[in-house]
């Protein structure tokens, strides 16, 4: 019994002279972090040489941001000087399409989605889809084309009975006149994701006396 309590004397100060040890040597190998030329207060891990301080401590430093995201276990750094982007709300696709009623073209040039689009500063933001459109009319007599009252179908199923506004089609066009200008058409139920497609009929242009000059149009536009 004498000879386990010498080796467990012998174990005991063997361990107290190496912890002892230990802790000197960290004391010894204390470091200092200086930052243009000013001594910072922080935590510093000598790991394989390599020097480690807290990341919120370093980010500091410059002015910057770290913020900690539990649920996916994520960490964002942000500097003071960082804008994130805006989101943008519109989403335009160039197209070429052509069509004729009669005497009257009709060019679709842009395809615009918009979650929220707005007529004017006064108006409530709607979901809509700007078509950029060009009608012409090649005669010599005043005829109209009217865009408005035409039924719009998107790919997703939802159906628009008349456009929401349009800026081409409020008056009859003279002889050899072309007008540009957008045809809007506000989206109820869709996700403005999904459409890729818009399917037109449009009655036939007209003139002064309200005779049709044409025939009735019935055409899809794919624009993504």
């Amino acid at each position: 019994m004498r000879k386990f309590t010498k080796l467990g004397t012998t174990l005991a100060i063997t361990g107290a002279v190496s912890l002892s040890f230990t802790l000197g040597a960290m004391a010894a190998t204390k470091v200092s972090l200086f930052y243009n030329g000013k001594q910072k207060s922080t935590s510093i891990k000598v790991i394989n040489n390599n020097a480690y301080v807290p990341l919120k401590d370093a980010v500091s430093w410059f002015n910057g941001k770290v913020t900690y995201d539990k649920k996916n276990n994520k960490y964002t750094v942000t500097s003071k000087d960082y804008k994130p982007a805006t989101p943008t709300s519109k989403k335009s696709y160039t197209v070429n399409l052509n069509k004729t009623s009669g005497a009257m073209k009709l060019h679709i040039s842009k395809v615009t989605i918009d979650s929220k689009y707005k007529e004017d500063e006064y108006s409530t933001p709607i979901k809509a889809i700007i078509l950029d459109v060009k009608v012409t009319n090649t005669s010599t007599k005043k005829l109209r084309w009217h865009l408005d009252n035409g039924l719009y179908a998107l790919n997703t199923g939802e159906q628009i009975d008349s456009s929401y506004s349009s800026d081409v089609d409020d008056n009859f066009l003279l002889g050899g006149v072309t007008k540009s200008g957008k045809v809007v058409l506000e989206v109820k139920s869709s996700n403005l994701d999904s459409i890729n497609s818009i399917k037109f009929d449009l009655d036939p242009a007209y003139d002064a006396d309200y005779n049709d000059i044409g025939t009735e149009q019935t055409f899809d536009l794919k624009f993504r």
